[in-house]
């Protein structure tokens, strides 16, 4: 039954909005109507309008919020900036979230292992695969890797097909991240399975063991309902399906 309703999702994004077409449908023509009716008819308004439906966002709420994304790119934000770093690395986090924030105060270079044509200020773009990254060992200081791990060796981004891929990947986070240096790192928690092409789900246990060796400052947690718990035990929370676990480690 998942799978057909993660097909149907699929192939007709915008399903949880059919009950409404004709309801919309019907306030468009009538907006539309009224518009026309409203100009003067003099005016050159009317030779210039454009139909161009967008019928239904009057019923999404004010300011959409990507789940776990808005919560997480502040949290990580805000750490990088208390810690005065004028230099941050970053692994394939949100380039329009998290890496635009923190490039207002500080220098990017970010690694992704997907291409990137744009030029802006204080972003350099480095294109690499997250399992390989062109780093000497112990080197950088400050390093993010957000809502990423979890999805390499899925192909999913162009990724090599690989059972080990988010380990693999977290060894080479590992290796690169200086001593004293900072790491934030953000995967998805829950009740762990594979959702094979789109990501991982990992106990936060799990995250503690990979990295066990590196002392972890805090944890937080988005849950189910979006809602941000700062600073909390990392243990695996039994009624969280599809949480964000939130990790600064320090090697």
């Amino acid at each position: 039954m998942l799978i057909i309703k993660n097909i149907i999702k699929f192939f007709f994004p915008n399903i949880q909005m059919y009950p409404f077409i004709i309801s919309s449908l019907v306030k468009f023509c009538c907006d539309y109507y009224k518009f026309i009716r409203s100009i003067k008819s003099n005016s050159n308004d009317k030779n210039n309008i454009k139909l161009e439906p967008h019928i239904y966002d009057y019923r999404f709420n004010s300011g959409f919020l990507q789940k776990h994304y808005f919560q997480q790119d502040l949290w990580v934000a805000r750490k990088v900036f208390e810690s005065n770093t004028n230099i941050h690395y970053d692994i394939g986090s949100r380039l329009d979230g998290f890496v635009g924030n923190i490039s207002v105060f500080c220098k990017v270079f970010e690694f992704d292992l997907r291409t990137q044509n744009k030029n802006i200020n204080n972003i350099n773009f480095i294109q690499s695969d997250i399992t390989n990254l062109p780093v000497k060992e112990n080197t950088i200081k400050s390093l993010s890797c957000l809502h990423v791990v979890e999805h390499i060796g899925l192909g999913r981004y162009k990724d090599t097909i690989n059972p080990h891929g988010s380990i693999e990947a977290i060894k080479d986070i590992i290796r690169i991240l200086s001593v004293n240096g900072n790491l934030y790192i953000s995967v998805p928690v829950g009740r762990e399975c594979i959702c094979f092409n789109a990501h991982r789900i990992f106990s936060p246990i799990t995250i503690m063991k990979y990295f066990t060796n590196l002392n972890l400052i805090s944890y937080s947690l988005i849950d189910d309902n979006d809602y941000l718990f700062e600073n909390i035990e990392p243990k695996l929370i039994n009624d969280i399906n599809y949480g964000c676990g939130l990790f600064h480690f320090k090697k």
